[in-house]
């Protein structure tokens, strides 16, 4: 799998990548929403995974632009507060930063 990872910190990014490392996935990183749309144009992740705070203008464009990617959302904040976003419906999962070993799981569903 080719799996963006977007989220300001270079540590969470890391751990994210140590969870679902393996030899079958590949990582490309960015830390600024800026770079969110470039990274998805010259990477074509299957799978998304980018903090609350970078997604909120992200996620309609990059559903449009890549509309088979799995859009995966990671934040400290609670889950209600994430799923009542005006973008809600366009993302496929939600997964608490304290919580990140679930992530094989809730990109596997």
């Amino acid at each position: 799998m080719r799996i963006l990872i977007a989220d300001e910190s270079p540590r969470i990014r890391n751990l994210i990548i140590e969870i679902l490392g393996g030899k079958d996935n590949e990582f490309a990183e960015c830390g600024e929403f800026s770079k969110i749309c470039e990274s998805c144009e010259t990477f074509h992740p299957n799978i998304v995974i980018v903090d609350f705070d970078l997604i909120r203008m992200s996620c309609k464009s990059i559903k449009e632009m890549f509309p088979e990617a799995k859009v995966i959302v990671t934040s400290s904040y609670s889950a209600n507060e994430v799923m009542e976003a005006d973008y809600a419906e366009k993302i496929n999962g939600f997964v608490v930063k304290e919580n990140l070993i679930v992530l094989k799981d809730v990109i596997n569903n």
